[in-house]
């Protein structure tokens, strides 16, 4: 266990890392400002390719803000962002996004008025037909029960419906890297537990970082994890070394453990 005092040498001008152990994503000494306040203090991550990585913090320890820093929703004021070793940070949201990032907000963020498949096939619009079909396969073999309600529209859905959408979506592109911000929030335990067993099969696909305040799922998912408090890192390591932790999970997340 170490708090997330990580060097810069990942970071290149531009380019792509060809090293297979470097991190896909990483974020050193980053500063994010919300109007007046300082919401991100020095945050320094960095999430390691095919593993699950975990963001925690109590609410409001900056860790939506984390993702809409990475994502360009909410430019950084200093400190370097990057993504295969090229560096993100001032880049446009749009253009993030054709880099292979893709983003599943807190807030779910579907077309409410389209259905399912129309929410799908927009998100899929730059991959051929038997691309799209070869996704829409894997998406529905992760979530069997979303083939029930693909013309439905996706406002009419439940929570949990929602957020099978949600995460398809942003299955639908080659991303390599898929940031999924609080999946569990608001959802009854059942259907909780059904995206544990998504995600669970997911990230042997593609590399994931998640906020998630949820300690059960965040330790039966995550590989790694990052602490923060305050807009401050914490500690990072292991899931394993967290779950053994009881001091620190009981100080910053309120829990004992699982």
């Amino acid at each position: 266990m170490k708090p997330s005092n990580l060097p810069t040498s990942a970071l290149t001008p531009n380019g792509l890392s060809n090293d297979p152990s470097a991190p896909m994503l990483s974020l050193d000494d980053v500063h994010t400002y919300i109007g007046q306040f300082h919401i991100l203090q020095g945050i320094s991550m960095q999430v390691r390719r095919g593993a699950a990585t975990v963001l925690l913090g109590r609410n409001g320890a900056g860790k939506t803000t984390t993702l809409k820093t990475i994502m360009g929703l909410i430019p950084p004021r200093n400190g370097a962002i990057a993504f295969n070793g090229a560096k993100l940070d001032g880049e446009i949201t749009y253009k993030l996004a054709r880099r292979g990032i893709g983003y599943v907000p807190e807030d779910r963020g579907i077309f409410r008025d389209m259905t399912v498949e129309e929410n799908l096939k927009l998100a899929a619009r730059s991959v051929s037909s038997g691309e799209y079909r070869q996704r829409l396969d894997f998406c529905t073999e992760l979530f069997p029960d979303m083939q029930r309600f693909m013309r439905q529209k996706a406002g009419t859905l439940s929570g949990g419906q929602q957020q099978m959408v949600a995460m398809s979506r942003g299955l639908m592109v080659d991303n390599k890297l898929l940031l999924i911000d609080e999946p569990s929030k608001g959802l009854a335990p059942i259907v909780v537990q059904a995206v544990i067993e998504a995600l669970v099969k997911l990230k042997s696909h593609i590399t994931i970082l998640l906020v998630e305040q949820n300690f059960t799922m965040a330790s039966i998912v995550g590989d790694y994890f990052y602490l923060i408090d305050d807009g401050h890192n914490v500690a990072n390591g292991t899931m394993e070394e967290l779950i053994n932790d009881k001091e620190l999970t009981r100080k910053y997340l309120g829990v004992g453990g699982v």
